[in-house]
């Protein structure tokens, strides 16, 4: 009689502790999850940030190669620039 008088007089408590309790469990779980969310976000940031400097870097190099390609007297080199022809030949000279 004891005891189910006292599970009787105990038993919303205890109810109203394990409700508590879920919700607590639960509140850890969405910070968990929103802690790991954070993270994935953080990193594709930085991969979105990677990709669009590597982007502009691309662009930034087909300006480059446009602006060196459009030179007009890029094939107008002097022979003694591409090749070194010293007046008397010996042991330290390039060919």
């Amino acid at each position: 009689m004891i005891g189910a008088a006292l599970i009787s007089r105990l038993a919303p408590y205890l109810i109203a502790a394990a409700v508590a309790g879920g919700g607590v469990w639960w509140v850890m779980e969405l910070r968990e999850e929103n802690a790991s969310l954070r993270s994935d976000v953080d990193r594709l940031t930085r991969v979105l940030a990677g990709c669009t400097a590597r982007a502009s870097n691309l662009i930034e190099d087909s300006e480059s190669d446009a602006k060196v390609d459009n030179m007009p007297d890029l094939r107008a080199v002097p022979d003694e620039w591409l090749f070194v022809v010293p007046e008397t030949p010996g042991p330290a000279t390039v060919y």
